[in-house]
């Protein structure tokens, strides 16, 4: 859990009987990075081990293991915890424990099992290379079922004996699945994604025997049809069945009704992974991580920097918050906000004193980073231009020669032998110069040029994107917090200081993406 509603609170309201009511106090989570040694590009999986504080990742050569040990009582406190390498697999792609503290990895190269002492061992299904390809590995009740690029197999015989799941099931590729305990003894039920289609099948352990029934349920009404779902989940919030693509949600109700919401996330981003982790709802993406308490929203995205770090997968262990992203391990601890009194005005919309505005922050951002958007509408209006401007051609040439002959020739006069040499030199410099002016009218109609600026103008348009939102993620999170101290009854409370240098952090972090402009713009140095 990561942390609860202060039951203190209580006798605090009774003794402020004559006041407004203060504001339920809630949690913040401050992230910071966890050593960890790892290598290559970052973090691909992370699991939780339900019966301890054992945590799991994966990344490119392998899985780390972590003992549980320095999670301090729970709340926050401790040391992190300690990794050590358990396995060498290649290109890990899933991580479940099951419920005998076995650890499944799927990966690029089949399933493998790290039983509790530490052997490992393969337990791929004999389906060539396409079946050794695994997207996603779940357990449930001594069953364990497989999502791999040649279909979905189920076995339960711990991995030493597979069976394929078919009943009009096709053997292309499940990308998700997930578990539950289904209506009666012994029977399980699974929910697979099969390319856009959804699929139910019902499992029934008969006397040792496993007896399946497939069924594939109607098109989701609403659904995004350009996009492939890609990951699904039971029973989060009020929702029988979560299944997500990469910009919307679908959940179903209890009595089959769908409902599809577009997700408010990063411009550019694509939806990776959905669960929860401590009371809140995880969405990780290319961009990011975005929480929620509900399905139902809304979706905020995580403080840095965890919300701007692409994740791989979220879940809770000893009280914190833990994050697999491409920068490695994440830890959140929660902090307790501090309960204030609100003024009985109603909150300002503008900026906090003396800091710039919005506007003016984003335009120096832009400057700075020079991605204004003035640049690329010069750019334009020379290309309308340059089909009718003539291409001026420079040509100069020199012609230097020179000859030389020499002629030898006897002759007798007056008893006497005479010998004659003639001598011809000859030498000539020529210059020759000129220009050229041609036009190519075509130009003037289409120029070709236009589609490698068009290329590059969405390119620049994508990346202005991801500078203005994390300009407006430290922008207003720093408001937030100057909104708090200032209608914070007591300046000197616990939890004021942390707020102060927190909104600080933040100035410094503006001051990064502009060069020191913020700062300047200010006339304090809060």
């Amino acid at each position: 859990m990561l942390a609860r509603f202060p039951i203190v609170l209580v006798p605090l309201l009774c003794g402020l009987a004559l006041l407004p009511a203060p504001a339920a106090s809630a949690t913040e989570l401050r992230w910071r990075r966890v050593v960890t040694p790892t290598r290559g590009s970052g973090l691909t999986a992370i699991a939780a081990d339900p019966r301890s504080d054992r945590v799991a990742l994966g990344d490119a050569t392998g899985v780390l293991l972590s003992d549980g040990y320095g999670y301090g009582d729970g709340d926050g406190g401790g040391e992190d915890p300690v990794f050590r390498r358990v396995a060498r697999v290649d290109a890990v792609t899933d991580l479940v424990f099951d419920e005998h503290g076995s650890l499944w990895i799927g990966s690029l190269r089949g399933l493998w099992q790290l039983d509790p002492s530490g052997r490992l061992g393969r337990r791929s299904p004999a389906a060539g290379d396409a079946g050794q390809l695994v997207h996603r590995v779940a357990t449930l009740g001594g069953l364990l079922v497989l999502a791999t690029q040649d279909g979905a197999f189920v076995s339960a015989r711990g991995g030493r004996a597979w069976q394929r799941l078919r009943g009009g099931l096709s053997s292309g590729p499940v990308r998700a699945v997930a578990l539950r305990p289904g209506d009666g003894p012994g029977v399980t039920e699974a929910w697979l994604l099969a390319g856009v289609d959804l699929w139910r099948v019902t499992l029934r352990l008969e006397g040792g025997a496993l007896r399946t029934e497939s069924e594939r349920q109607r098109p989701i009404a609403g659904r995004p049809t350009s996009a492939q779902p890609v990951d699904l989940a039971i029973d989060l919030d009020d929702a029988e069945l979560v299944v997500l693509y990469p910009m919307h949600l679908a959940r179903r109700r209890a009595g089959g009704s769908w409902r599809v919401v577009e997700l408010p996330l990063p411009p550019g981003a694509r939806a990776r992974r959905i669960g929860r982790a401590g009371p809140q709802l995880w969405i990780a993406h290319d961009r990011g991580l975005q929480r929620a308490s509900g399905l139902g929203g809304p979706w905020q995205r995580a403080g840095a920097p965890a919300g701007r770090a692409p994740g791989r997968g979220v879940v809770a262990s000893g009280g914190r918050i833990l994050a697999a992203t491409s920068q490695g391990l994440l830890a959140a601890d929660p902090v307790a906000r501090v309960a204030s009194v609100p003024a009985p005005v109603t909150a300002s919309t503008g900026p906090a004193p003396r800091d710039p505005g919005i506007q003016a922050l984003h335009g120096a951002a832009l400057r700075y980073a020079g991605l204004e958007p003035e640049r690329f509408r010069a750019l334009r209006r020379s290309l309308r231009w340059r089909g009718w401007l003539p291409k001026l051609s420079l040509h100069f040439d020199v012609d230097h020669e020179r000859s030389y002959a020499e002629d030898y020739d006897e002759a007798f006069i007056s008893g006497d032998t005479r010998f004659l040499n003639d001598w011809d030199r000859d030498r000539s410099l020529d210059y020759d110069g000129g220009f050229t002016l041609s036009w190519d009218l075509s130009d003037g109609a289409y120029d070709p040029e236009v589609i490698d600026l068009s290329r590059e103008a969405r390119q620049v348009i994508a990346l202005r994107d991801d500078v203005l939102d994390e300009i407006n993620q430290l922008y207003f999170e720093r408001q937030l917090l100057l909104e708090r101290l200032a209608a914070a009854p007591d300046p000197a409370q616990p939890g004021a200081l942390e707020m102060q240098l927190r909104a600080r952090e933040l100035a410094a972090g503006l001051d990064a993406w502009t060069g020191g402009w913020f700062s300047r713009g200010r006339d304090d140095t809060r």
